[in-house]
């Protein structure tokens, strides 16, 4: 039986990371936002052409394991409607959900390291984290296949902005954002 492992959490919180650990260690194949199934979904992002290959690496004659990480499905409405998806469309195929905490402080954190060692100083990442974790209410453990715990949010040895600096986190991300769009000196 194939296994697919569903990541769930707020832009910059070690999704993708985990994703490839786990691909790594198990051999799965990792796919990067490929949920844009449930109506309504933006069709325009760039993952919803990666759930046939999904569907059918899970179901197909040599099934294969796939670990998925998505961040919109902090949002509660299309992660119900996915996990239905899964249910109806995808029999027999264990599933296994994990889910970050939200951690606005950490994942600011990890957008500022980015932005600032990898050049990645992108204003709908930012825009992204700030509404995400406006959003994202998790799950208690138990309510969804496999969920067993709650990780914490990876964190840089050292962070911009700690617990608790969830305000100094929001502007920072307000004033990156402002700075990407008018071509500003960006926020350090």
């Amino acid at each position: 039986m194939a296994k697919l492992t569903i990541i769930v959490g707020v832009g910059a919180s070690g999704k993708s990371t985990l994703r490839k650990q786990i691909c790594e260690k198990t051999g799965a194949r990792g796919f990067e936002d490929g949920t844009a199934v449930p109506r309504g979904n933006d069709r325009r992002r760039a993952g919803h052409r990666a759930l046939p290959e999904l569907v059918a690496r899970l179901l197909g004659p040599s099934a294969q394991d796939c670990v998925l990480d998505e961040s919109h499905l902090v949002h509660e409405r299309f992660r119900k409607e996915f996990q239905r998806f899964c249910d109806k469309h995808l029999p027999g195929v264990e599933q296994e959900w994990i889910f970050f905490n939200n951690d606005l402080a950490a994942c600011a954190s990890n957008a500022y390291f980015d932005a600032m060692n990898h050049g990645r100083k992108d204003a709908s990442r930012f825009r992204s984290i700030l509404g995400q974790s406006k959003k994202y209410v998790v799950p208690e453990v138990g309510s969804y296949p496999g969920h067993d715990q709650v990780l914490s949010v990876y964190q840089q040895e050292k962070p911009q902005f700690r617990t608790g600096e969830e305000e100094k986190a929001r502007k920072w991300l307000r004033a990156a954002i402002k700075a990407v769009e008018n071509g500003a000196e960006f926020p350090v």
